[in-house]
């Protein structure tokens, strides 16, 4: 019957346990919100615990047992609130923990002795508890440290694998793109070569029919008009000659494939020959050509590319000259290096097309007047004077509109040839 009546003795908790369970539930289901006032509810715990226990003091044969349960509770809650508790905080719950346990052990007649044992273990709960959780928490900072170290590291690792996969994807694409427009280029020129190539053909046939005709024009010579007339077409022909030439020439001055027939030239009877071809399309627009020569230079050049870079400039400065006036070549030294300008007084380059007017397909239409041509004379002019080792530009020269300025590099063997007398005339090429 002994064991029944232990059993009994003991059933006294069971309310009080289930008491405690219904309040403690909800403040662990509602923790979270509950966080901010962890200190008040580990106050309240020991109270809790402090009042189940003195009911259960009077109605327990063994006051002893219920003072030393209460012991292993308060220790509990102690440890416990460390874990979530401040230092501060958590030395004040040991503290009202050991007064409650005291008061306890009072009411159940223990002695002073157990008594200060209760309390030292209490306290020894407390300082170990939070000691340990103080190295944990280290610990713990130290793996969370090292955690996000190395996530940044494997984020970083993963940024840097796309982005040099985006740009291998970008080069690759750029090399495909950059094969595509070397096979339309290689494409474009091989048709333009065979195109040229094809029109030269009956072009030379025309030009030979032209010559045998003007020969016949002029030993009947009763009929003037005709043979003005042949002249004209004579002149077309060989300007639609030149410019297929031009492009040839452009396509190989591009790829570097030109190669220069330099020779010592004149440039002052250079520019004489220039101005007596470009005579008769002055004489359309009713435009004068004057030459200006202050200098006998001489340089260094492919005479026949020279030669056409001049006629691109001086047709240019006529065509857009205004009706009756003038156009002036210039020819100077400028510290030993030949200058040729062509000037005239028509509309002038607006400045943002200073630059652009030498290149591709760029056509002299800013004065709203279309004029035939692809664009391509300007162009070539500073391709062919860049691989002369020069330099073209529109400058700005005190009474003309626009200025086409050459600058040409004098080399040493023409200084060498100059100073030996070894130039006295320059073989130009038949008009």
């Amino acid at each position: 019957m002994w064991q029944f009546a232990g059993l009994w003795d003991w059933g006294v908790y069971v309310p009080l346990l289930a008491c405690y369970t219904a309040l403690a539930v909800p403040a662990y289901v509602f923790r979270r919100p509950l966080v901010a006032f962890g200190g008040l509810m580990a106050l309240a715990d020991v109270v809790m615990v402090y009042f189940l226990q003195r009911q259960a003091l009077p109605v327990s044969p063994f006051p002893a047992g219920v003072a030393g349960f209460s012991l292993g509770l308060f220790a509990l809650l102690v440890s416990l609130g460390s874990l979530t508790l401040s230092s501060q905080t958590g030395f004040a719950v040991a503290g009202i923990s050991t007064i409650a346990q005291l008061a306890l052990m009072h009411q159940a007649g223990v002695s002073p002795g157990p008594m200060i044992a209760a309390a030292v273990v209490l306290l020894l709960v407390a300082v170990i508890s939070h000691t340990s959780l103080g190295r944990l928490r280290i610990v713990s900072a130290d793996l969370a440290q090292s955690e996000a170290a190395r996530q940044i590291e494997q984020r970083r690792f993963e940024e840097i694998e796309r982005v040099t996969q985006t740009f291998a994807r970008m080069l690759q694409e750029a090399h495909e793109t950059n094969e595509r427009l070397g096979r339309l280029q290689r494409d474009k020129e091989a048709l333009l070569q065979t195109l040229v190539h094809d029109m030269r053909n009956p072009l030379t046939d025309i030009l030979v029919a032209l010559d045998c005709l003007t020969e016949a024009v002029q030993r009947d010579g009763s009929r003037p008009a005709l043979r003005e007339t042949v002249d004209d077409v004579k002149v077309a022909a060989e300007r639609v000659a030149g410019m297929m030439t031009e492009m040839l020439d452009v396509a190989k001055l591009e790829e570097g494939r030109l190669v220069l027939e330099r020779s010592p030239v004149r440039l002052g009877a250079l520019v004489e020959a220039v101005r007596k071809q470009s005579g008769s399309l002055a004489n359309e627009r009713a435009v004068s050509i004057d030459v200006e020569c202050a200098d006998s230079a001489t340089a260094e050049v492919d005479l026949r590319l020279m030669r056409r870079v001049l006629e691109n400039l001086v047709a240019n400065a006529i065509r857009h000259a205004a009706r009756g006036s003038r156009v002036l070549i210039a020819l100077r030294a400028d510290q030993g290096s030949p200058v040729i300008s062509v000037h005239n007084n028509g509309l002038p380059i607006p400045p943002e097309l200073h630059q652009q007017v030498f290149e591709r397909f760029v056509r002299g239409d800013w004065d709203g007047e279309r004029r035939p041509g692809w664009g391509l004379g300007l162009f070539f002019c500073r391709l062919a004077v860049d691989a002369h080792g020069g330099g073209i530009a529109v400058e700005d020269v005190p009474g003309w509109s626009t200025s086409l300025v050459i600058r040409l590099p004098l080399t040493s063997r023409v200084e060498r040839l100059v100073d030996e007398r070894k130039i006295d005339h320059v073989p130009l090429p038949a008009a």
